[in-house]
């Protein structure tokens, strides 16, 4: 048998396992499962041989050790090909640590009707003495107290027309915190996706290609950097007005199809170890036309936010 069979039929074995495992996982397999997760993908170089070790013996792995030449690599392999498969098990997980979410829940109903009472009160008291005053001015009616009944009746009527001036204006300062919201999210996550470019891109200045497998994790970071960005901004409208942004779109798609078929191929002995010189060299094609048009969608995002800052002083300057 040879040394690639002998490697797949241990792999078998620990997907075997982990199927059994996250069909019903406990509580501290899947505080495990997150720490085994950011090791992969904060790169915790120093921590990987201690970390395999433990894991391995609390869960009675086969030793695989001597098929791979990093510990990294161990751990990305059986990541790829015995655990990520179950991951939906893992991230679905209503149950999950669900004694502090019941406490922390009575917890966060009596502080919600705290804020309710605290950021409406004055709406409240004038609901009730609208009422009140209503109540007086319908029983000085029936008891015929013309001058009761006029004094009455003015004073309900006055806290109608209060609540509903407090109620459109209210209405018109969410709106204010919404515009400022909405344009402080396209900030932050335009500074997200260009820390993730920046650090691919002063990657490929300063650095030779040494390792493809690294860079290829590098490039499927600032993959997932786009989409979240893409993701988190789909609902903002003046986003969408952008033709760049509109081309971000297509083009995550694209980079994603590609990346996806370099880590998707069979692997010799190590995870992405058939990825090619042509594999690289078309994804940091991909990085330096990103950086043109990053460029250009910066302007749009200045020019975003010349009409935000008007539209946010007009708003300023209205009320009832």
């Amino acid at each position: 048998m040879s040394k690639i069979e002998e490697l797949n039929e241990k792999l078998q074995i620990i997907f075997d396992l982990f199927d059994n495992l996250t069909n019903n996982p406990s509580n501290e397999f899947v505080d495990d499962y997150t720490v085994y997760t950011s090791i992969l993908y904060d790169k915790y170089e120093k921590v990987d041989k201690n970390f395999w070790n433990y894991f391995k013996n609390k869960y009675r792995l086969p030793d695989i050790e001597n098929y791979f030449e990093s510990h990294y690599d161990l751990l990305r392999t059986v990541f790829d090909k015995c655990i990520h498969p179950f991951y939906l098990r893992l991230d679905i997980l209503p149950d999950y640590h669900s004694k502090y979410k019941n406490v922390a829940d009575n917890f966060e109903k009596v502080w919600k009707f705290n804020r309710f009472f605290s950021n409406n009160w004055i709406t409240i008291l004038s609901f009730i003495l609208m009422f009140v005053f209503l109540a007086l001015a319908v029983d000085s009616k029936n008891n015929n107290y013309d001058f009761d009944y006029d004094v009455y009746i003015s004073l309900s009527t006055g806290f109608l027309i209060s609540l509903i001036i407090s109620g459109i204006n209210a209405s018109h300062k969410r709106r204010l915190r919404n515009k400022k919201a909405e344009f402080n999210q396209i900030l932050y996550q335009f500074e997200l996706l260009k820390k993730s470019y920046n650090e691919i891109n002063e990657y490929m200045m300063k650095e030779d290609i040494k390792n493809n497998k690294d860079f290829v994790s590098e490039f499927c970071e600032f993959n997932n950097s786009l989409n979240d960005f893409l993701d988190n901004t789909s609902k903002i409208l003046s986003l969408q007005s952008s033709s760049i942004y509109q081309w971000f779109k297509d083009f995550e798609k694209e980079i994603f199809d590609y990346s996806s078929s370099i880590v998707q191929k069979d692997f010799d002995k190590t995870i992405m170890d058939q990825t090619t010189d042509e594999d690289i060299a078309v994804l940091q094609k991909y990085v330096i036309q990103f950086r043109y048009w990053v460029n250009h969608f910066e302007f749009d995002i200045m020019n975003l936010k010349h009409y935000y800052g008007k539209d946010i002083d007009k708003m300023k300057d209205k009320s009832l």
